[in-house]
């Protein structure tokens, strides 16, 4: 079973294009933001378990303007190192 993705979309040079991406992924996602953390600009660590959505809307956003992306499933639950952080309990993330 499906527990965690990692999801990476590749940044258009376009910023217009990256832009209008964003704007359409954003509001889908804000109601999910527990179960999704937005590592980087392009790079969002889901929670699949608790919700699948998430997950798809960036697919059906990323395949509708033509973007290449790739996804690394997690079967288990993420352990972080110890002597690190867990990011879930970085105050103020974002989608």
């Amino acid at each position: 079973m499906l527990n965690h993705a990692l999801f990476v979309v590749s940044i258009p040079n376009a910023e217009s294009e990256w832009a209008g991406f964003l704007q359409s992924v954003n509001p889908k996602i804000q109601p999910h933001l527990e179960y999704v953390l937005r590592i980087s600009e392009n790079v969002w660590f889901l929670n699949t378990r608790a919700s699948v959505s998430p997950l798809g809307w960036l697919i059906a956003n990323a395949e509708n303007r033509g973007f290449s992306y790739g996804i690394l499933p997690f079967e288990g639950e993420p352990e972080w190192l110890p002597g690190g952080f867990d990011p879930s309990t970085i105050q103020g993330r974002n989608a």
